[in-house]
């Protein structure tokens, strides 16, 4: 016992370095959750393991329903399952859903199963396929068009369909369909999640789960966390898990934060790449201020001091009274401000005004301003403030690119650490039964087992940040600065040296960036494939 006791001491010792406390959940922030009314949230899952093809049955897509079911039903869910479904079994389950869902809060459709795509529309195939033939397949399956249709007329606040069905099947080896699902837009206030990116083909796993369901499972649960957050950490999981193999990616139109689980007391989420970002969104010489005294030290210092310096000489120079030095055409417009944004130089004003002309009117004060900081502002146009964005947009990408690499390893060795913790704990509750000895220290290994959860839960709030961050600048500079974009301009104009970012890493995820850049256009919309680089 002295050795197992020993043990959970160094565990604790090693979480009390970053972190002092254990998060407890308030019981009434869990009655709440657990008491909600069941008419709230809908879940339909659907799970085809046994078709009457033998060589098209499945391993795991039953057990992924009856896990789900109970993960579900504790989250508030009233739940119907329809297990080895044909066509017409899942068409009622989807009528039930889409009565029972009408004006809730959530709803959720689950497949797993065979899928395939055929002219642009996706398929979940049904149990009764005869023949491999697309009118043997139209018999027996349901469309995504047909699930999008009912979820869209339920007139739920958040419609959720996922999809883990992009098994490899004998239909696309014979012809019929293509490999894996096409991409689909989700329509307003439905999420549509993929097991992996289109054309590709998911995993049924060699475990208990699917290697995207076992994903599902492991972060339903998360206190706080905003559903777009958390299937970005089912991605994390997914791809460690198939070293970049699978990707799943989320294609949604959904308004504003939806959470399974309310935030546990306590627990703060601003996070250093928020606060850099609320910085450059309000482009005060205060806001650059607040950033460097809350981050000393941090990822974005050098920038944020250049900013800062760069207001403090223009503070003569009133934007009201600025001469606009260029004239923006409605083509300009988008550019211009995504690179304003970059550099920091946002009218806070801009965001409320809604009016054309006083927009160019606003987006020219702020591009003079920009101007007038520069070291020849006569000879300086617009390209070349796109050029500068997309310059700045390389940097930033490639310190956010740092840490995220840092902060999965990062991750990766606190929850090593967690489920050797865990396991001790089973361990000491079950002797515990018999040994007062165990009994005694039971509570102290419990309370070291959530400070590895809160640390690893701390680490995987940066990842989120750092993920959701670095997409942002890898769609804006895809969108605006596609033509400026190259690994050269990384040592332009003295930049690296002036900034004290010459790492050779640096460079090598800067022209990394450069490749998620290019990428960008062959990549269906809400892919993270970029993200199997950092694994």
């Amino acid at each position: 016992m002295n050795n197992l006791q020993n043990k959970q001491k160094r565990v604790c010792n090693f979480c009390l370095k970053n972190f002092t406390s254990a998060l407890i959940f308030s019981a009434s922030v869990l009655f709440s959750v657990l008491s909600a009314s069941a008419e709230g949230r809908i879940a339909l899952l659907i799970g085809n393991s046994t078709y009457d093809r033998p060589e098209m049955s499945l391993k795991n897509p039953l057990n992924d329903i009856f896990a789900l079911d109970e993960t579900l039903a504790d989250l508030g869910f009233s739940v119907r399952k329809v297990i080895d479904g044909n066509r017409k079994e899942m068409l009622s389950g989807l009528s039930w859903m889409a009565e029972t869902a009408q004006d809730a809060d959530m709803a959720m459709v689950f497949f797993a199963g065979h899928g395939v795509q055929v002219r642009g529309e996706n398929y979940l195939v049904g149990r009764d396929l005869r023949d491999l033939s697309f009118d043997a397949l139209e018999m027996a399956s349901i469309s995504l068009s047909e699930v999008r249709r009912e979820l869209l007329a339920s007139d739920v606040k958040l419609g959720m369909i996922v999809l883990d069905a992009c098994r490899n099947n004998p239909l696309s080896d014979a012809g019929v369909g293509e490999t894996g699902l096409a991409s689909v837009r989700g329509g307003a206030g439905l999420l549509v999640a993929y097991a992996t990116d289109p054309g590709n083909v998911a995993y049924d796993g060699n475990g208990k789960n699917s290697v995207f369901t076992a994903g599902l499972l492991k972060n339903l649960k998360t206190p706080g966390l905003d559903i777009r957050l958390m299937f970005g950490r089912v991605r994390q999981n997914v791809v460690r898990e198939t070293y970049g193999r699978q990707i799943p990616w989320v294609e949604e139109s959904v308004l504003g934060e939806h959470y399974l689980l309310p935030q546990q007391e306590g627990a703060g989420k601003f996070d250093e790449i928020m606060a850099w970002r609320q910085a450059t969104f309000l482009g005060t010489q205060e806001a650059f201020e607040q950033y460097i005294q809350d981050y000393p030290g941090g990822l974005f210092q050098t920038f944020a001091e250049e900013r800062k310096i760069q207001i403090a000489s223009l503070s003569s120079k009133d934007s009201s009274t600025a001469s606009a030095a260029i004239t923006l055409t409605n083509q300009d417009l988008a550019p211009v401000k995504a690179a304003l944004e970059i550099l920091g130089y946002t009218s806070q004003e801009r965001g409320l005004v809604t009016d054309t002309d006083l927009v160019v009117d606003e987006l020219s004060k702020d591009f003079e301003l920009w101007r007038l900081s520069q070291p020849k502002p006569e000879s300086t146009d617009h390209n070349e403030l796109l050029r500068k964005a997309a310059q700045l947009a390389m940097f930033l990408a490639a310190t956010t690119a740092q840490r995220i690499r840092t902060d999965l390893v990062i991750h990766s060795s606190i929850g090593t650490h967690f489920e050797l913790a865990g396991s001790d704990v089973d361990r000491i509750r079950e002797l515990a039964r018999t040994s007062s000895e165990a009994k005694a220290m039971l509570q102290e290994a419990e309370a070291d087992l959530r400070v590895i959860q809160e640390q690893q839960e701390r680490v995987a709030q940066r990842l989120d940040a750092s993920l959701a961050y670095y997409q942002r600048l890898l769609d804006s500079t895809s969108e605006h600065f596609r033509l400026h974009i190259d690994e050269n301009l990384f040592w332009q104009d003295n930049g690296a040296s002036r900034s004290g970012l010459v790492e050779p890493s640096l460079f090598k995820d800067a022209a990394k960036f450069v490749s998620h850049v290019r990428a960008v256009s062959s990549r269906a919309p809400g892919s993270y494939a970029w993200f199997a680089d950092f694994i």
